[in-house]
């Protein structure tokens, strides 16, 4: 490929055509080169905006009229103050500019404003562009849109939360099955079923350990003639009540349960008559 000029020219009274060649590959090359540059960034995912030192948008590429809803025409000779959000202060901005005035990169996540009002999230790196004498001359700002990916993490998140909230609820009701399965639900004392269960091995322990235990069975006399002359209402509350004043007078130690109807039994641990507590603890139960 050659460039071909060719010039007019008079010698000695006569007319030539002067004819310039010059070998125009090298200059094509680099003209395609930009070229290609050039469609490569219009055409790239990710946003470029380019602006002056002062801030005023010289180009923009085909991502940020997708991102912000902008056409090209509406953004170049505006300032980027243009897609302002609200959603950071005035230090926040002043904190970017003064880092990229400076000459240095500026890397961050800003909230900005769509034309149609809505917001996105931006990820951005700001770079500043020097000129041939060393002084910043232009900023090239590179953008990505981060907002599915922030809804998505502020989902995960929400569903962690909500996951965490659902074990402690879980565990809540695990708790509370567990009590009503081992727990008389009138009296709020053991059951039968966990008397059981518990006797038998506080007495392999007592046998292996040589230490003391005692189980005290309380009985309500004449209780029949309470229902029948107040009602079962009442009968279950005098059970109840009986129920509260065991949880009372016993040691922390003990263990308290309804036996079954209006008996009641008490498993004493470490009591015995040697000892001297035994005979007080029963009489405490029995005077409550």
């Amino acid at each position: 490929a050659v460039d071909i000029v060719l010039s007019p020219v008079t010698v000695g009274g006569g007319d030539y055509v002067l004819v310039s060649m010059r070998d125009a590959r090298a200059q094509r090359a680099r003209l395609e080169e930009l070229r290609l540059k050039s469609i490569a960034l219009d055409e790239a995912a990710s946003g470029i905006v380019v602006t002056g030192r002062d801030g005023v948008i010289l180009w923009v590429n085909r991502a940020v009229t997708r991102m912000t809803g902008y056409e090209s025409r509406e953004l170049v000779s505006q300032r980027p103050s243009l897609l302002k959000s609200g959603a950071h202060d005035e230090e926040f901005y002043r904190v970017l500019w003064d880092t990229i005035q400076a000459g240095r990169t500026w890397q961050g996540a800003i909230v900005n404003r769509r034309k149609d009002g809505s917001l996105y999230h931006e990820e951005q790196t700001i770079a500043p562009v020097r000129d041939a004498d060393g002084e910043v001359g232009y900023f090239i700002a590179v953008k990505q849109d981060a907002t599915e990916r922030i809804r998505a993490e502020q989902a995960l998140r929400d569903a962690h939360t909500e996951l965490a909230r659902r074990v402690v609820e879980i565990e809540g009701l695990q708790v509370l099955l567990r009590e009503q399965v081992i727990r008389d639900p009138l009296t709020g004392l053991f059951n039968r079923r966990y008397f059981d269960e518990t006797l038998a091995r506080e007495v392999a322990r007592a046998q292996r350990d040589g230490g003391p235990l005692t189980l005290a069975m309380i009985d309500l006399d004449h209780f029949k003639q309470v229902n029948d002359r107040y009602g079962h209402a009442t009968g279950d509350r005098l059970l109840a009540e009986l129920g509260r004043l065991l949880m009372i007078q016993k040691r922390s130690g003990d263990l308290a349960c309804r036996y079954g109807g209006e008996e009641f039994a008490v498993v004493l641990l470490d009591a015995d008559l040697e000892g001297g507590s035994l005979v007080p603890t029963l009489e405490r139960l029995v005077d409550a």
